[in-house]
């Protein structure tokens, strides 16, 4: 391999892990920015239930909504059949709410395994 051709193959490839690294940092960074996006829409709906308005109201009617307890009784969900929920005291945006107020976690559902953004706050009586 000639000096040249050496030269060329480290400038490509430093080239390319400059160009992944900026792609990963970009992907985080917009990852980061829609999940604080959606934290603060879903906080305001959390002040709005607080206040006493109906989740009907809400435009985005693809949300579950759940009401528990110190406990983890369910005392509140806008979905039926989902009046038990696993577990709920041991997931992470719970844990989060206990320690900081409120939390967030992107996971699969323990009921249907699809993805989701769970959110998650505490109140006086419950999350």
């Amino acid at each position: 391999m000639t000096i040249n051709q050496r030269i060329s193959t480290n400038f490509i490839s430093i080239f390319v892990v400059f160009a992944l690294i900026i792609v990963l940092f970009t992907v985080r960074y917009e990852k980061s920015i829609a999940t604080d996006q959606l934290a603060s829409q879903l906080a305001t709906y959390t002040q709005l239930l607080q206040k006493g308005y109906d989740v009907a109201q809400f435009a985005d009617t693809s949300l579950y909504i759940n009401k528990f307890d110190n406990n983890g009784n369910v005392l509140y969900n806008n979905k039926a059949g989902m009046d038990s929920l696993p577990d709920i005291l041991n997931q992470k945006e719970i844990r989060k709410a206990h320690k900081y107020g409120s939390g967030t976690a992107l996971r699969h559902s323990t009921v249907n395994k699809q993805l989701y953004f769970f959110y998650a706050t505490k109140v006086k009586d419950g999350y």
